[in-house]
């Protein structure tokens, strides 16, 4: 700012600063941190002034996001590392628009953290590149591509078989059911009920419920128990989707729920794995806000910064980090690695 005494610009001391940079590690945080809660940069820009009478430029602020996504790529690819050698990781993707065309944005999380990849395919070849030396287990959905990841075993989803039941009810004119509930088929319109449909349904939901309920027992069961339990399980469903259905949305669903049988049941068999995709999809919506307030990035740069940056955004909340104390920490190092003891902007 200018000094309305000596008439001087004062500037805020910091330990170092890339070439023609005029904002320092507390700038670049905290700007990136509102990045993050999906704030514009016309809003970022604004507050900016509101807050500290700072006028910055939309450049200025891309170059300070970018900044930080170099000082964060070191991280980034730890992060990789350590999602490959996770005992369960979670998958999901959506659309993400690049330059006004489609794209797509891929999340890989575990307990550990969450790593995006934005990428130009919804196709096989994000997923077995990204998983490629992975021998955990795959939480997913039924998209195809997935299953090219060689693993330890995969998991389908149950809530997302839930849906599929649950369209089904209401094409039928019955309302809709929660996985895990114990009510009786209600109709939302006149006539009779269709008897075997319902079979149908109820008889999946209620194996489905079971497992899971058996594994969230207190105490839990002993792998052993768990193994003789699940074996059991998979032969009841085996009897009830080998049964002749009559029921188009029956025989449908029937068949899909052959050809991923060996995914239903895996979180019996392996301890610590979800029955369900929920981390993933919390994970991706993250990039559904943003792709709402921007609509995508602009260009395949801005894309590959937006994903280190939202990857260790979203690893610090789950590590119960404050993203704002560890970037500036991280940006006061200087390329050479030796930390500065000196006051920052």
């Amino acid at each position: 700012y200018w000094c309305n005494k000596c008439n001087k610009l004062v500037r805020g001391e910091v330990p170092w600063l890339p070439p023609n940079q005029q904002f320092g590690p507390a700038a670049a945080s905290w700007i990136v941190y509102q990045r993050m809660l999906g704030l514009s940069i016309g809003k970022i820009q604004s507050s900016l002034y509101e807050t500290y009478e700072i006028t910055i430029s939309e450049a200025t602020i891309l170059k300070l996001e970018k900044w930080v996504a170099d000082t964060l790529k070191e991280e980034y690819e730890k992060l990789h590392e350590e999602i490959i050698k996770a005992a369960s990781v979670n998958a999901d993707e959506t659309g993400f628009r690049i330059d006004g065309k489609n794209s797509w944005l891929w999340v890989f999380t575990s307990t550990i953290g969450s790593y995006y990849k934005i990428a130009p395919t919804r196709g096989h070849t994000v997923p077995e590149e990204t998983l490629e030396g992975f021998n955990g287990v795959l939480g997913r959905d039924a998209w195809k591509p997935y299953d090219v990841v060689k693993c330890s075993g995969h998991q389908l989803d149950l809530l997302h078989v839930n849906r599929w039941l649950e369209r089904a009810e209401i094409k039928h004119g019955i309302e809709p059911r929660s996985l895990l509930t114990s009510k009786s088929a209600k109709l939302m319109k006149q006539g009779r009920p269709p008897e075997k449909f319902l079979e149908f349904v109820d008889g999946v939901r209620s194996i489905l419920k079971r497992a899971v309920e058996y594994t969230e027992q207190d105490p839990p069961p002993s792998m052993k128990e768990r193994e003789t339990v699940c074996k059991d399980i998979q032969k009841d469903m085996k009897a009830l989707l080998d049964k002749e259905w009559t029921d188009e949305d029956a025989i449908r669903i029937s068949k899909e729920l052959r050809k991923r049988h060996d995914m239903l049941f895996t979180f019996m068999e392996y301890e610590g794995v979800p029955w369900h995709n929920n981390d993933a999809e919390r994970a991706i919506r993250q990039g559904v806000l943003h792709r709402k307030i921007s609509g995508g990035r602009r260009t395949w740069t801005g894309a590959e910064i937006f994903e280190v940056i939202l990857s260790v955004y979203e690893t610090t909340k789950k590590r119960g980090e404050r993203f704002m104390g560890m970037l500036k920490n991280k940006l006061e190092i200087p390329p050479n690695g030796k930390s500065l003891n000196t006051s920052t902007s």
